[in-house]
């Protein structure tokens, strides 16, 4: 059986100078500029526009997806800012009851190869969708670790009341 090796280089629009962003008419929707300088990468998106894809941390924009394994990062920052929310409101539901509503499981990933690794935590089709969203899906983490801070201070609250009430109290011992 004959070997055929093909190699073929591509060749990606490129620049030295710091600063510089491709224009729209120089690229393909979908084909690479690098900006060596910056360490940049750029791309040409559907709508003509020219949009960065790596090279700092602003750079690097994902609109959604699914990740079947680990995804490994120093740190993981949610926008959280009020500029990018509407309709803001105060929680008023009970987060305890909400929490005492859930079931924590322990589970394998069937993806994951053997040995698997032992997790520990939610089922998203099992649980209110302030947990999982709309279509009970994922885990939202961010609704997750509002209700699960709300339910401290409900708890807190709680403490404090008893503590109060604790020292009210006149006790006789017989």
């Amino acid at each position: 059986m004959a070997t055929i090796q093909i190699d073929v280089k591509t060749k990606h629009l490129r620049s030295e100078t710091p600063g510089v962003i491709p224009a729209p008419e120089l690229l393909e929707e979908g084909q690479l500029a690098l900006n060596m300088a910056d360490q940049k990468i750029f791309t040409k998106n559907g709508a003509g526009n020219i949009i960065p894809i790596g090279g700092d941390e602003n750079a690097l924009l994902l609109t959604g997806g699914t990740c079947t394994g680990p995804i490994y990062a120093p740190a993981f920052h949610v926008t959280s800012l009020r500029e990018y929310k509407e309709n803001i409101n105060n929680f008023a539901e009970n987060a305890v009851e909400l929490i005492e509503g859930l079931t924590v499981v322990n589970y394998n990933l069937k993806a994951e190869e053997e040995p698997k690794e032992q997790y520990i935590g939610l089922i998203a089709d099992d649980t209110d969708p302030k947990f999982s969203g709309r279509d009970q899906n994922k885990i939202m983490l961010g609704n997750t670790v509002g209700i699960l801070l709300k339910a401290v201070q409900e708890l807190s609250e709680r403490v404090k009341e008893l503590e109060a009430q604790k020292n009210t109290c006149n006790y006789k011992l017989d």
